[in-house]
């Protein structure tokens, strides 16, 4: 846009800098609207700049994360405006009001919380928890409503079984997959979240993702869907298995979660068709699709 004023003409525009794009934001919010509640710790950065909260907007697009993004989750930007004089000596001489070259810089404050202005290496102001705790005030996140319905009524609740990612995939980093206890759901390790992303050398070489899946149904159940979810989640950002990150994921589980994540790091053998029947496996009696459903569970 261009803004005129009796003195001065601006030229401005909008640079989004880090992981994100522009089809991204849906929504901009100043940090400075709000106050939190809810969390314990509060963690900003003072300096230069404007936080604000990005709303994302979901999008069809070619990109494979956006099936493991939530409705309506945020991001912290912070916001610098830099000016530029441009032909100041032609407006001069033509009568004209001189010109600025105005970039409104958004940053990604995870990634980027310094920058550079006049040779000189400042720090922008940031805010990682406003931006998290109006995601988790967000109405259509029910989570206390989607873990009663996990325990109640697995079955309804199996569509929203998954893993969830709060930030883009970087395969720079290793990824820590956090697993929820019974009843509950992934907003149980906000608080823990809130604390670990919040320290630069954590979260600059590892990305935090969330399991969700219906406590009500037998945790085995449980455990060969999470299978299921991290060799596709593996196929989707590392097809070729090349990435040393992901073959150092950390898996960290609560109460039934912890039955969930122990139950992909050891070898099933036949432990497990032992402790329902004494028979051979082979001389199980059943449909195909049930003899592929038992041995997706029972072996692995």
């Amino acid at each position: 846009q261009t803004i005129k004023t009796s003195k001065q003409n601006f030229d401005l525009s909008i640079e989004l800098h880090g992981p994100w794009h522009p089809e991204d934001i849906g929504q901009l919010e100043f940090v400075s609207d709000y106050d939190i509640e809810g969390l314990r710790n509060h963690y900003q950065t003072f300096g230069l700049g404007v936080p604000l909260i990005a709303v994302r907007a979901k999008h069809a697009g070619k990109d494979p994360a956006e099936q493991y993004y939530p409705a309506g989750f945020t991001f912290p930007l912070t916001a610098f405006l830099r000016m530029h004089r441009v032909s100041s000596d032609v407006a001069m001489a033509s009568g004209d009001a001189p010109k600025l070259r105005c970039v409104i810089e958004l940053h990604d404050s995870l990634s980027n919380n310094h920058l550079e202005v006049n040779q000189r290496l400042v720090p922008l102001e940031t805010d990682l928890s406003i931006p998290l705790g109006y995601f988790l005030d967000n109405p259509h996140l029910n989570t206390d409503k989607i873990a009663t319905l996990g325990l109640r009524r697995p079955e309804e609740a199996k569509g929203f079984q998954g893993i969830y990612m709060l930030e883009p995939f970087d395969p720079e980093k290793i990824p820590v997959l956090m697993v929820h206890g019974l009843a509950s759901s992934p907003t149980t390790w906000m608080e823990m979240f809130n604390d670990l992303r919040a320290l630069p050398e954590l979260r600059d070489r590892f990305q935090f993702w969330f399991y969700l899946y219906p406590t009500g149904q037998p945790f085995w159940i449980s455990a060969a869907k999470l299978r299921a979810d991290l060799e596709e989640i593996q196929h989707t950002f590392d097809p070729q298995r090349q990435n040393p990150a992901f073959c150092k994921m950390v898996l960290v589980g609560h109460s039934m979660g912890g039955l969930v994540s122990r139950m992909q790091v050891v070898e099933g053998g036949n432990e497990f068709w032992r402790i329902i029947s004494d028979k051979r496996f082979e001389d199980l009696k059943t449909d195909a699709d049930t003899r592929e459903k038992l041995q997706r569970i029972l072996f692995f």
